[in-house]
Formats: structure tokens, sequence, C-alpha cells
């Protein structure tokens, strides 16, 4: 079972790796452009800016600011809608590229938010964004990335196949492909556990340093 396992998961990665490469690619030119957008912003969408961040920071140390169960519907609403997004997409076969955007999109926001941190408060802001952003997106990052590859690679699957003019069983492959996805939905789930009830606590213990 174990060797059967690792064949299948050698055969996955075997058929895949360029979409891999292409994907992780993206995704991190988003983080690079987002990080660099930051120097282009004027000054008073800045100051706009600091103005949200300052309200977080105080905000946050007061009791009830933000309940656990309003950032765990949060998290898993905005997260799902963009798994649903990314299975649609594939699924409509035609669609697949609008995926690529999604991830370079998901990339610049992350990269966006850091960068700004970083710009603003320096060290501190680095060090914020790894307590803050880090935990949940170790699991919302993979999901997304495996989401994308798998929804890409069925779609190319389903148009070589019928380009081809060879005979396919469309429902077993369609199939597959929505249970590995059903699969990203777990990691999803725990990132957001992870955002509602283990983030928050670190965030509480970090921003008195912060605020020194």
């Amino acid at each position: 079972m174990y060797y059967r396992l690792k064949d299948l998961f050698y055969q996955y990665i075997k058929e895949n790796l360029v979409y891999y490469i292409l994907v992780v690619f993206l995704f991190f030119v988003g983080i690079i452009v987002g990080a660099l957008v930051v120097k282009t912003i004027p000054s008073a969408q800045i100051e706009e800016l600091n103005r949200h961040l300052s309200y977080y920071f105080v905000g946050f140390n007061k009791d009830n600011f933000l309940e656990n169960q309003y950032i765990l519907r949060e998290s898993l609403g905005q997260n799902f809608k963009n798994l649903l997004m990314i299975w649609l997409l594939g699924s409509s076969i035609v669609g697949f590229p609008i995926i690529f955007f999604l991830l370079f999109l998901r990339g610049f926001v992350l990269g966006f938010t850091v960068g700004f941190l970083v710009d603003q408060i320096a060290v501190k802001g680095m060090f914020f964004a790894v307590v803050a952003i880090l935990p949940h997106n170790i699991f919302i990052i993979p999901a997304m990335i495996i989401a994308g590859v798998t929804s890409v690679s069925f779609a190319f699957k389903i148009i070589k196949l019928r380009l081809g003019g060879r005979k396919f069983n469309f429902g077993q492959l369609f199939m597959s492909y929505s249970f590995t996805i059903l699969l990203m939905g777990f990691l999803i789930i725990t990132a957001g556990l992870i955002e509602a009830y283990i983030t928050p606590v670190f965030i509480q213990f970090v921003i008195p340093l912060i605020n020194m």
C-alpha cells in the first residue's frame, strides 16, 4: 500500500511539475510586485493605512475586539470562495487561464501586506508579519497552489484528450479532480481554525512589544 501511494505521488509530481513551477513562479512574482508597489503609494493613502494599522494595534488589546467565531467565519468564507472559484474555472475548461491571475493576485496581496508592515515599522513589521500572517498561510498557500495546479492540469488533460480524439471517462477524471479540491478544503478549515484561535494569541503577545 505504501509503495503504491509512493508511486502515485511520484507520477502526480512528474505529470504536474511544469504546472507547479509556473504557478509557484507567478505566485512569487505577485509577492515581489506587491512589495514593490508599497513604494509607489501616495503619502495620503499611506497615512490612511497607518491610521487603520494603529487602530488595529490599539483595538486588539481590548476585550472582544474581534471574536474568534467572526474571524473563523470570515476566513472560511473568503478562502472557500476562492477555492470554489478555482474549481469552477477548472471545471469550465476554458476558464483555467484566470486561475493564474488569481494566484498572482493572492501573492500580490501577501507581498503588499508584508511590504507595507516592513516599510512602516521595519524589523517590528517583519516580526508582526511572521506571527500574524505566516501561521495560517502555511496551510492556505499550499492549498491554493495545489488546487490551482490540479485545476489547470485537469483542464489541459481534457483539452488534450478531446483534441486527440481519444475516448476517456470524463466522470472519473472529474471525480478525481473534485476529490483533490475537496481535500484542499480540509487545509482551508485547518488554516481558519489557526487564524481564529491561535494567531490572535500570538498577536496579543507581540503587539505590546511593537508598541514599545
